[in-house]
């Protein structure tokens, strides 16, 4: 078959044994390489498992488990990973009365909250501007629905003008204000844009997209929205959160969470059920160790930020202690290297950044880092100075690629990676071994007949 115009110029079609390859040399790599793009966490190998087991082909809708409401029985066996697993720890750690697990990705969850709390086509609604560190798509979704959309003021990173709020709810009917910080330093205080709300408005519903900052909430690092004032919270479950690719709202508010369910209906068919259990997971092993490894991310950025600063890197926030949680914005350009290949050159060593056109406060591309999966790996103060060392080496060029390369796989191997085994006692890891071990002999029956 010949290869269309315009595609990509690999070669195609990849055979088995190509794809086997590919497969083994990304998991070698990873094992060697650290990951530092905020967006991206590592979750632990017991929360992927079901991932890779019969659960993840399954539908699952009779959440109140009704006996007359099996319409899909195949995941009828395992229902209680979400609604007695996932679910209530969820609450636990959210605070919420009502979550919703339904949303496969942030976007969904932004999307069901749009059209929940949106108030319908013509409606006014206030969001973040891109500019100020809001994501890039929640203009042009709302749009698409038919809501009017205005931006929220913001100065010195991450305060919102609350003044020019006012005055904002002043002039439209505002039916929704949706916070959200695709990228950011601090988070917003949302108790005074809630006061705000209460005395102008409180019919206003207060959403605030958690996806960067989930994990830092539920570990306690800093406040939680719905305590804040919000109407609903939530986002993307893997981000300072370390689960699966999935999203979750929680909401103190029936009628909300009424809401959110009328339009899962139309939005989403498969949840996949297996992410939900992987969540459900993860919850777990964040209640063992989500305390200690959220203060890790603070206290690691901070000192990244500081170590970066100290070798000549433009590091925003300075002035405000850095950052507030897992990013560190920084440029290189006060080094002579521009972003991009900075961040070339870091890759090329196996580090892998963010880089981006702009940032608050930057004229030039700016590298965004992320410590959240460094931290969910066990580093502390030791392994940030030498990763900050190996990585001003790298980008100024003291040092062959090489040698570089290997430095930074011994300091990916010396990473402890303990998070998560404290739920495990001898007879749990014996199960745990022999249920490895039959998800590897099933994957080599499937191949070997």
């Amino acid at each position: 078959m010949a290869q269309a115009e315009g595609d990509s110029l690999g070669a195609w079609p990849l055979k088995a044994e190509d794809v086997i390859d590919a497969l083994i040399s990304h998991e070698e790599r990873s094992k060697q390489d650290i990951h530092l793009v905020p967006s991206e966490n590592a979750p632990t190998m017991f929360s992927r498992l079901p991932y890779l087991m019969d659960m993840y082909n399954r539908y699952f809708f009779n959440e109140q488990r009704s006996p007359s409401a099996w319409n899909f029985n195949g995941a009828r066996g395992v229902a209680d990973l979400e609604t007695d697993l996932t679910v209530p720890l969820l609450k636990e750690l959210t605070g919420a009365r009502y979550v919703n697990v339904r949303p496969v990705s942030g976007l969904q969850a932004m999307l069901m909250i749009l059209m929940a709390a949106g108030g319908g086509a013509g409606s006014h609604i206030l969001t973040v501007s891109p500019r100020d560190g809001g994501h890039y798509a929640t203009k042009g979704l709302a749009t698409e629905l038919g809501l009017h959309v205005h931006e929220i003021a913001v100065k010195d990173l991450a305060q919102l003008d609350i003044a020019e709020v006012e005055k904002q709810l002043e002039k439209w009917p505002v039916r929704l204000i949706y916070l959200d910080q695709s990228s950011g330093l601090f988070p917003f205080a949302v108790a005074p844009l809630a006061e705000l709300v209460k005395r102008c408005d409180p019919s206003i519903h207060i959403h605030v997209d958690t996806s960067h900052w989930l994990g830092l909430i539920l570990g306690g690092v800093i406040p939680n929205p719905l305590a804040e004032g919000a109407s609903s919270f939530g986002g993307s479950t893997h981000k300072t959160f370390p689960g699966p690719q999935k999203a979750i709202i929680g909401t103190n508010e029936a009628a909300v969470s009424l809401r959110l369910k009328l339009m899962q209906h139309y939005l989403i068919s498969s949840h996949h059920f297996g992410a939900s259990a992987s969540l459900g997971i993860a919850l777990l092993e964040f209640k063992e160790h989500g305390q200690a490894y959220s203060r890790g991310i603070l206290r690691n950025a901070r000192y990244m930020a500081s170590c970066l600063d100290r070798y000549g890197f433009k590091v925003a926030g300075k002035e405000l202690g850095y950052t507030g949680g897992h990013q560190v914005w920084t440029s290189s350009e006060p080094i002579g290297v521009p972003a991009y290949e900075a961040g070339e050159r870091l890759y090329r060593i196996g580090i892998h950044v963010n880089v981006l056109s702009s940032l608050p406060g930057f004229e030039e591309p700016v590298i965004r880092l992320g410590l959240n999966e460094f931290t969910r790996l066990g580093a502390e103060d030791k392994h940030v100075a030498v990763l900050a060392d190996i990585m001003f080496r790298a980008i100024v060029q003291t040092g062959s690629e090489a040698e570089l390369r290997d430095e930074v796989s011994r300091l990916r191997r010396c990473l402890p990676d303990h998070y998560g085994q404290g739920i495990f006692d001898e007879r749990l890891l014996e199960k745990y071994s022999l249920l490895a071990e039959r998800i590897g002999a099933d994957l080599l029956g499937e191949v070997g007949g």
